[in-house]
């Protein structure tokens, strides 16, 4: 993948735009073989021609957000690196003993060029994503509402029921670390949104918490036969704006990131004089080339 990007970036620097209809980039000398086999020849166009359609709008997008990186000065900070150990460790784990092999087979001398070109700067694309949402936090906490909360979770009705009428009746909710029956498990506080994986119905109850509480009746998951007890910690966002903020990102998934790229986008009027690179972009996002 990279040796093709390596040649797309080669080609970009020198295109010269042909003013016709279609906007369609080209490279000089587009004649001149790269490869022959026998008396076939591959030149310079085709390659670029093959390179630009196929990785030309994903290359793009990537480079125009590690410029904009740049420009909003996203900072690698030491959270940052340590999210890049652990993907590098999941690579490897992954990999096995072929890890630096592929790593050069991918046009990477080292492990250490592999991560400043490539896991560095993804990881500051999200930061950029983080601070389009801290940029735009009064309606997006509006739109995915987040809230925290504790939650006890059992394969059993009566075990679920049993709890929430002990925690009506005083006992923490912390208490239940370790529930003390062979179908119950317990996660403490954490921050959920709109987007959350949950059952049916659950984030409407803590969403519809004016303050904090126990949402006072235990609820069914359908579709798993499992059972849940909910205490809201905090309806508030601004009181936990990092958490929620994380929370957004985390659960927006596709549709957080490609709100912040056509923000970041838009703002830096992001423009392409290249139809297949348009028409590539358009097919990702449409807002994209808007």
């Amino acid at each position: 993948m990279k040796k093709q990007c390596t040649i797309l970036t080669a080609c970009l620097v020198a295109v010269a735009l042909i003013g016709c209809a279609d906007a369609s980039t080209s490279i000089s000398k587009s004649d001149e073989a790269l490869v022959t086999i026998g008396d076939t020849k591959i030149t310079k166009g085709e390659v670029y021609d093959v390179a630009k359609r196929t990785y030309g709008a994903s290359f793009t997008l990537n480079e125009a957000l590690n410029v904009i990186s740049e420009k909003e000065e996203i900072k690698l900070t030491d959270e940052m690196k340590k999210s890049v150990e652990d993907q590098l460790k999941i690579l490897k784990s992954s990999a096995g003993e072929n890890f630096e092999q592929q790593l050069k087979d991918a046009g990477y001398k080292n492990e250490e060029e592999y991560k400043e070109k490539v896991l560095y700067p993804n990881t500051k694309q999200q930061g950029l994503v983080k601070k389009y949402v801290k940029n735009n936090k009064k309606s997006l906490f509006s739109s995915y509402s987040p809230r925290k909360a504790q939650k006890l979770e059992f394969t059993s009705k009566e075990d679920a029921q049993k709890a929430l009428e002990e925690i009506k009746n005083g006992k923490p909710i912390e208490e239940f670390t370790t529930v003390n029956t062979s179908s119950g498990t317990s996660q403490l506080e954490e921050t959920y949104t709109t987007k959350s994986s949950l059952p049916t119905g659950a984030f409407d109850k803590i969403k519809a918490m004016e303050k904090p509480g126990l949402i006072e009746e235990v609820i069914e998951d359908t579709t798993s036969s499992k059972y849940y007890v909910f205490k809201v910690t905090q309806v508030d966002p601004n009181k936990f704006e990092d958490d929620a903020i994380d929370a957004i990102v985390s659960t927006g998934s596709s549709e957080i990131t490609n709100a912040s790229n056509v923000y970041w986008l838009d703002k830096y009027e992001f423009n392409v004089y290249d139809k297949d690179i348009y028409d590539g972009l358009k097919a990702i996002d449409e807002k994209y080339v808007d």
